[in-house]
């Protein structure tokens, strides 16, 4: 199950979601796209997340357009990258 801030909040959300965003996390591509962010950001200052700890639509369109240019081939669901990025990130 994801624990994400966003899965939390979410009443209704698809078990395949949670583990698109989890076969995202051991992706390569996507490790290194979370490692670009600085340990300290303040993601919501950053307007990355909402305050609620889900990405912001501009995130998931960045997130998913830096995966697709890096060669990144799983896009099952549009905030399933950027989720990613932000769980891995949180873990730091």
């Amino acid at each position: 199950m994801n624990t994400t801030p966003a899965a939390q909040l979410v009443g209704i959300r698809a078990a395949h979601y949670g583990e698109a965003v989890a076969v995202l996390v051991a992706d390569p591509i996507v490790q290194a796209m979370a490692a670009e962010i600085p340990d300290g950001a303040d993601l919501v200052a950053d307007g990355m997340v909402h305050d609620t700890g889900s990405p912001t639509f501009n995130m998931m369109m960045r997130a998913n357009q830096g995966y697709a240019e890096r060669g990144g081939k799983n896009h099952a669901h549009i905030g399933a990258v950027a989720e990613a990025i932000i769980e891995i990130h949180g873990a730091r």
